[in-house]
C-alpha cells in the first residue's frame, strides 16, 4: 500500500514539475520573442511566435501582435483584419487598429477605413486627421471646428495631419489668421522648430526670415532693444511678443524694464497682449505685482471659443486666477473665473474657489451666500481634495464616509481571478511588462460593476499588486471599501518608523500612498526608488546621518530600510519647515529651498499656498498627500481633525 502511495505521489510531483518546466520554457520563449521585436529581428520573432502559438501560450497573441505591427505594410488587409477580429478584448487591439486605419487612409481605401472606424474607440490624433481627410476626399461635410481644434495645437501633430491641413488650407477652412494663431501657440509652448515650420507656410516668410525665431529665443533682451523685427508686420509682432515672453520667463523685472522702452512701438492691443505675457510669468513666479500687470492687459483681444479651450491658454487662465487668489483679492478672482471657458470653470478646483470667493466678498447678499452654499454642497458630494474641503464649509460628512462598507465576496474574487484578461495582466506583471499589464487590467475592469471592481481590487491586493488594487477600488461610485482604497501594508514598519521619528503615522501613510501606492519596486523617471521614492543621493545622506553602516544602493529597495530612511527624511523636512506638514510635504517632493521660496510675506492659508505652488506635479502631490493623511487618520485610530485644521496656516516668510 505504501509502495503504491509513493508511486502515485511521484507521478503527481512529476506532473507538477513538468507543468512548471513547460511554463518556464514558454515564458523564456516569450521573452526571446520580445527581445527579437525590440531588435527588429523579424525572422527570429516569427520563429518564436510560431512556437508560442503551437503551445497555445496565453500571451502568444502579444508576440503575434508585435509581428503584425512590424509587418503591417507587407500584410494584406484580410490578414490584419483576421488578427484584430481574433483579439477584440486585448489591450493592444485599439492601438493596432489605429495603425491599420492610418495605413488604409494612406492608400485612400476610404470604404474600408470608414467601415472599420466604427469599431475604433481611441483618441489618436493621426486617426482623427485621417478621418476628416477621408470625409473631404469623398466630398462629405467636414466639421470645421473639429479640424481647427486639430490644427490649433501648440505641439507637433502626427504626419497624417499634414495632408489634412494642406487640404483644409487650400479650401479656406484653415485661414491665414488661424496660421498665425498656431504660430503663437507654438512659440508660447516653446516649440520653436514647429513655429519655424508654420512660419515658412505664411505668405512672404522665407526660411531665412523664419530663423529670426532663434534669435528671439537666444537673446530676447537684445532682440527687443535693437528692434530686430518690425512692430507693424504680423510676423514681426509675433516675434516681438515671443521675445517679451522669453525674457519674462527668465527675469520678469528685466522684461518689464525692457518692454517699457519699446512698448510705444506696439499698437494698443498688442501692447496689452505683451503685458498679459509678462503678467503670466509674474504670477508663476508668485510676484506680488502680477495683478498690476494683468490690469495693464485688460484690453487684450479676446480669443475664439476653440482657441480659448486650448491647453496653452487654459494654463494661463489658471495662473491669472491664482494671482488673484494669492493676493486674496476675492472680487478679482470671481471676475477671472467668470472669464474662463466652461470647460475650465466647471472643474472642481475653480468651483471650490468660486464658492470661497462668493462667501468672502462684500457686500454679501442672501442670494450670493445661497449660491456659494449650493456650490459647496454639490462639490461636497465628490470624493477628492476639493470635495472634502467643500464639505467642511457646510458641515457635510465626507462623500462615501457614511456609506456602509461593502463586504467582499470571496467566490466573486475567485471568479474575477479566472477572467482571461485578468490572468494576462497578472502574467504580464510577472514578466515585468508593467505598462501592458496595467492596460490589460484596465480593459478588464472598465466595464465591471462596483462590486466586481471591489472583488478585482481584493484579488490585486492578495497578490501584492497594491497600486492596481488602490486604483481599482478608487474607481467605484455606489459601493465602497475603504480598506482597499486606503490599505496599510507593512504597517509594522511604518508604525515603528513613525514612532522613532515622532511623525504623524497618517501623514506617512498618506505620503507613501501618493509616492508609490506601496509598490516596493517603484522607480520614477528621475531615479527615485522604493516605497518612499528616495533618490540615491538622499538615501545615502539619510543612511549616513542615521548611522546606518554598510548601506549600498541596492538596499534602497529593501522595504524596512526604505521606510526607515524615508521617514528620517520626512522628519528632516518637517524640522526644516518648523513643523508645518504642508510645507514639509512640498519639500519632500520639490526640495526644501523651493518650499521656503513659495511662502508669502504674510501668513497664508495653507490651501492658498498649495494652490499657488508653481509646479503642477508638486501642487497635485501635496494636495493628495494631505487628503490621503486626512482619510488615513480614522483608519489607523489617530486623532481626528478637519482637513482644514490638518493643513493649517503657512507662516510669513522670514526676512
Amino acid at each position: 500500500m505504501n509502495k503504491l502511495l509513493n508511486i502515485c505521489m511521484t507521478v503527481v510531483l512529476l506532473g507538477i514539475f513538468s507543468q512548471n518546466a513547460f511554463a518556464l520554457y514558454e515564458e523564456q520563449t516569450f521573452k526571446k520573442a520580445k527581445t527579437a521585436f525590440e531588435k527588429k529581428q523579424l525572422t527570429t520573432l516569427t520563429k518564436y511566435t510560431n512556437q508560442l502559438k503551437a503551445k497555445r501560450y496565453i500571451l502568444a497573441p502579444y508576440a503575434e501582435h508585435w509581428l503584425v505591427s512590424a509587418r503591417m505594410n507587407q500584410l494584406t488587409d484580410k490578414q490584419v483584419l483576421n488578427f484584430l477580429n481574433r483579439t477584440p478584448d486585448y489591450a493592444f487591439n485599439q492601438g493596432l487598429r489605429a495603425q491599420w486605419l492610418k495605413k488604409l487612409g494612406s492608400k485612400n481605401d476610404w470604404a474600408q477605413f470608414f467601415a472599420q472606424h466604427d469599431l475604433y474607440a481611441g483618441n489618436d490624433a493621426g486617426v482623427a486627421c485621417t478621418y476628416w481627410t477621408g470625409k473631404s476626399a469623398l466630398g462629405q461635410a467636414v466639421d470645421r471646428e473639429m479640424v481647427k481644434a486639430l490644427w490649433l495645437s501648440g505641439k507637433q501633430q502626427p504626419s497624417q495631419c499634414n495632408r489634412l491641413f494642406k487640404d483644409m488650407a487650400k479650401k479656406g477652412v484653415i485661414s491665414k489668421a488661424n496660421k498665425y494663431e498656431r504660430l503663437r501657440l507654438a512659440l508660447l509652448n516653446g516649440k520653436t522648430k514647429l513655429a519655424k515650420g508654420i512660419a515658412v507656410k505664411l505668405p512672404g516668410i522665407s526660411s531665412k526670415t523664419a530663423r529670426l525665431i532663434d534669435r528671439a529665443r537666444k537673446n530676447p533682451e537684445r532682440f527687443l532693444s535693437r528692434k530686430v523685427a518690425s512692430f507693424n508686420s504680423p510676423f514681426g509682432v509675433e516675434l516681438n511678443l515671443f521675445a517679451v515672453d522669453r525674457l519674462a520667463r527668465k527675469n520678469v523685472g528685466k522684461a518689464v524694464r525692457t518692454f517699457k522702452k519699446v512698448k510705444h512701438k506696439f499698437n494698443q492691443k498688442n501692447r496689452a497682449t505683451a503685458w498679459g505675457l509678462i503678467a503670466y510669468r509674474a504670477s508663476v513666479d508668485l510676484d506680488p505685482k502680477a495683478l498690476t500687470y494683468y490690469g495693464y492687459a485688460s484690453s487684450a483681444p479676446s480669443l475664439t471659443a476653440t482657441l480659448a479651450s486650448n491647453d496653452v491658454y487654459l494654463k494661463r487662465n489658471g495662473w491669472k486666477a491664482r494671482a488673484a487668489l494669492r493676493a486674496e483679492s476675492w472680487k478679482t478672482l470671481l471676475s477671472f473665473i467668470a472669464q474662463m471657458p466652461p470647460v475650465q470653470a466647471e472643474r472642481a478646483r475653480w468651483r471650490y474657489w468660486k464658492a470661497r470667493a462668493l462667501k468672502a466678498t462684500y457686500p454679501k447678499s442672501p442670494r450670493q451666500l445661497a449660491v456659494a452654499d449650493d456650490l459647496f454642497m454639490n462639490l461636497g458630494q465628490e470624493r477628492h481634495y476639493y470635495g472634502w474641503l467643500a464639505a467642511e464649509e457646510v458641515g457635510m460628512p465626507m462623500a462615501g464616509s457614511d456609506a456602509p462598507q461593502h463586504m467582499i465576496d470571496e467566490h466573486e474574487v475567485k471568479r474575477i481571478a479566472n477572467i482571461p484578461q485578468i490572468q494576462r495582466a497578472v502574467l504580464l506583471k510577472k514578466l515585468e511588462m508593467r505598462w501592458q499589464a496595467k492596460s490589460e487590467w484596465f480593459n478588464a475592469t472598465k466595464k465591471l460593476s462596483d462590486t466586481e471592481r471591489l472583488a478585482a481590487a481584493s484579488y490585486a491586493q492578495k497578490i501584492g499588486w497594491h497600486d492596481i488594487s488602490i486604483n481599482t477600488a478608487d474607481n467605484t461610485t455606489e459601493f465602497h471599501n475603504f480598506d482597499l482604497r486606503y490599505p496599510t501594508p507593512y504597517r509594522q514598519y511604518f508604525q515603528h518608523a513613525a514612532s522613532d521619528e515622532a511623525l504623524d503615522e497618517a501623514w506617512v501613510f498618506g505620503l507613501v500612498r501618493q509616492e508609490s501606492r506601496f509598490m516596493d519596486y517603484a522607480k520614477s523617471r528621475v531615479g527615485a526608488s522604493g516605497l518612499m521614492q528616495l533618490m540615491p543621493k538622499t538615501a545615502r545622506w539619510a543612511a549616513k546621518k542615521k548611522g546606518m553602516r554598510g548601506f549600498k544602493r541596492k538596499n534602497i529597495h529593501d522595504v524596512r530600510t526604505n521606510v526607515a530612511l524615508g521617514t528620517f527624511y520626512m522628519r528632516h523636512t518637517l524640522n526644516e519647515m518648523n513643523g508645518q506638514a504642508v510645507m514639509a510635504t512640498a519639500a519632500y517632493n520639490a526640495g526644501p529651498s523651493r518650499a521656503l521660496k513659495w511662502m508669502a510675506n504674510r501668513p497664508l492659508e495653507a490651501a492658498i499656498y498649495m494652490e499657488t505652488i508653481p509646479f503642477n506635479e508638486t501642487r497635485n502631490y501635496v494636495q493628495r498627500v494631505m487628503a490621503n493623511a486626512h482619510l488615513y487618520a480614522p483608519r489607523i485610530g489617530a486623532k481626528l481633525r478637519t482637513l482644514k485644521q490638518r493643513i493649517g496656516t503657512i507662516p510669513a516668510k522670514r526676512n
